[in-house]
């Protein structure tokens, strides 16, 4: 039996599997991507120098057109792939080689032989909508990199370039007022040559804009841009040389025409379909980026959490998914010790309460905003949770734990205030009351008070002051009720 393992040499000795690997990579190279595209478009010259040395006019035809099915193809993609990515420049050009494939397909149907537009207009009129088509495509080069991630309105995109190219039809064949641009005998006209050299510069222009973008494109996609720029430069300098519309120069600018659109297929296209997430994944990681830096920079605790229910689709429990800094610092407990864990494993005394709240929002994408205390962190929180997704759950949280001290304080302080304020008013009544008419007994002095009794004045004034008595007698009351003790008599020396 063979061993699929190996190979055996003519001389027995047995090759192992990873030779067999270096003789598979090296025949994938040959038949690589990139040796398959370089293959084909040699293959493609000969068969189109070939067709062309048959009769030119097919070559013509067969090279318009290819150059036209890309240039439709590459609007069909990118407009329908537009969605996918925030860079309506691409849009932007999609449409423009709508209209510039638009005004190629005419400039083939009235090319000298075609006998479908009528021949009184002749090789000029080809040649005209071949100027009127390259203005447009460098012109909207330069546009491109100026419009990047601006915010366009297609529907203003649409009406420019239609009533652009309807000008150029109506100025080719109703005014007939373009300027001329081919003599049957002659060969170019000074405008066509002048317009080439003018083309060349607007697309200099161009190259220069853009590789001031270089870093908000894809670098490959980048290369094949520029590469297709300096084709189509390239390709204008070809045209200002022929003389005849079946020369060789025509021949290879129209081959450099294909390898151009080319190029720009495979930039936008294949960006849009054989890697069609590639621009908005470099949209989204510049948006990660930032949304990561604004997560860890927030001053508030963040944390995502899926809740975790039982049997009969109770929350029990929820696990930590991901925490940012602020969490915590608010908290004390570390990323590494969390993630992956439930709130149970790491904080077993969680109360019930804070599950059952998460638990309604997670599963049923109610938000909720309340403030209380944690029995686990001796702190007052001051809390948000909302859910993206179904079973999971975002918190939001402050610490307000100062805040409520701080209102307890001030709730001791207003108690405080008021109890002073009351024994003041008190204080301020009695004193009213002592300044006011008393009405007291003419003779024996007794006052009567708020409830009608009858109270020895000293009584009365101490109920109603701080006022204390020290009880004496005067000269008058101890001559008059004690005459015999003579206490005041005057003494004789």
């Amino acid at each position: 039996m063979t061993d699929k393992s190996r190979y055996v040499n003519p001389s027995g000795s047995s090759v192992e599997s990873e030779d067999r690997n270096k003789i598979e990579a090296a025949t994938n190279f040959i038949f690589s991507k990139n040796t398959t595209g370089i293959i084909f478009g040699i293959l493609l010259f000969f068969f189109l120098y070939v067709v062309s040395r048959y009769n030119y006019l097919l070559f013509h035809t067969l090279a318009e057109l290819f150059s036209i099915a890309v240039a439709w193809s590459l609007f069909i993609v990118v407009w329908n792939s537009r969605h996918l990515s925030n860079n309506r420049a691409f849009v932007f050009i999609g449409i423009a080689y709508l209209f510039i494939g638009s005004i190629d397909l005419v400039h083939t149907l009235s090319y000298r032989g075609m006998g479908v537009i009528a021949q009184e207009w002749g090789s000029n009129t080809a040649t005209q909508l071949w100027i009127a088509a390259r203005f447009m495509e460098s012109i909207s080069f330069v546009i491109f990199p100026i419009i990047f991630f601006k915010k366009i309105r297609y529907s203003i995109v649409w009406s420019a370039y239609f009533v652009i190219t309807a000008l150029i039809f109506i100025t080719i064949f109703y005014w007939k007022i373009f300027p001329d641009c081919y003599i049957e005998g002659v060969g170019l006209t000074i405008f066509k040559k002048s317009s080439e050299y003018i083309i060349c510069l607007i697309l200099f222009i161009a190259w220069a804009l853009l590789s001031q973008r270089k870093s908000n494109v894809d670098r490959v996609v980048y290369r094949l841009l520029v590469f297709s720029i300096v084709l189509t430069i390239f390709q204008e300098f070809v045209f200002t040389f022929y003389i005849s519309v079946y020369g060789i120069s025509n021949f290879i600018g129209h081959y450099i025409k294909i390898l151009s659109f080319l190029l720009i297929y495979i930039a936008l296209v294949r960006t849009s379909l054989k890697k069609p997430y590639e621009t908005l994944f470099r949209e989204l990681n510049t948006s990660e980026v930032k949304f990561k830096a604004l997560f860890e920079g927030m001053i508030s605790g963040i944390a995502l959490h899926e809740i975790i229910c039982d049997k009969e689709g109770n929350p029990i429990d929820y696990r930590f998914l991901d925490i940012n800094s602020a969490f915590e610092k608010m908290t004390g407990l570390h990323k590494k010790d969390l993630i992956g864990k439930t709130v149970l494993q790491v904080l077993p005394k969680t109360e019930p309460y804070w599950i059952e709240t998460y638990g309604r929002v997670a599963l049923t994408g109610n938000s909720v905003q309340f403030e209380d205390y944690s029995i686990q962190f001796k702190k007052h929180f001051e809390v948000s949770a909302y859910s993206l997704k179904f079973g999971q759950f975002v918190v939001v949280f402050n610490d307000i734990t100062d805040q409520k001290n701080s209102e307890v304080e001030k709730d001791k302080l207003i108690d405080e205030k008021d109890k002073l304020i009351g024994e003041l008013k008190k204080s301020m009544n009695e004193i009213k009351t002592l300044r006011g008419i008393l009405p007291i007994c003419s003779h024996c002095k007794k006052i009567r008070d708020d409830k009608g009794s009858w109270k020895q004045i000293e009584e009365y004034i101490r109920d109603h002051s701080e006022a204390e008595f020290s009880h004496g007698i005067c000269q008058e009351c101890a001559k008059k009720y004690y005459p015999e003790m003579d206490l005041y008599a005057d003494k004789k020396t």
